[in-house]
Parts: structure tokens; sequence; C-alpha cells
């Protein structure tokens, strides 16, 4: 068994640096959609960051690679 100190001091770093990516992801996302509910209104805020999501998504999984088959 590993004990806790024989982990990697990459990976750890490496937690934090997504954790500190993803905090400021969500500060952004909210700042920037303060901005927009006076010109496109609460409902077009949120259609807006939820198509950017998508889009991001879509860049990160790539689903236009994966292949679906009888045997998926």
């Amino acid at each position: 068994m590993s004990s806790p100190r024989s982990r990697e001091p990459r990976s750890y770093l490496m937690s934090v640096l997504l954790l500190l990516i993803a905090m400021g992801s969500i500060q952004l996302g909210a700042s920037l959609a303060k901005t927009l509910f006076g010109s496109v209104g609460a409902g077009g805020a949120v259609a807006l960051r939820t198509a950017f999501a998508a889009l991001m998504l879509a860049v990160v999984l790539r689903p236009w690679r994966t292949r679906v088959g009888a045997g998926a």
C-alpha cells in the first residue's frame, strides 16, 4: 500500500491547478452573464452560457470521432 506522503507532487499540483481553473471559469462566466442581462435578458444569458458550454464540451470530447456500432 502506498501512503499519502508517497504520492507524486506533480499530481497534487495538477489537481490544484485544475481546481483554480474551474473556480476562475465559474467566476468569469458569472461576470460575463451579469453584463449580458441588460442586453439579452436572463433567458438569453442562460441560452448563451449553455451554448458556449456545449461548444466547449464538443471541442474537448470530439463526438464526431466516436464510432457507434452494434458492439457499443
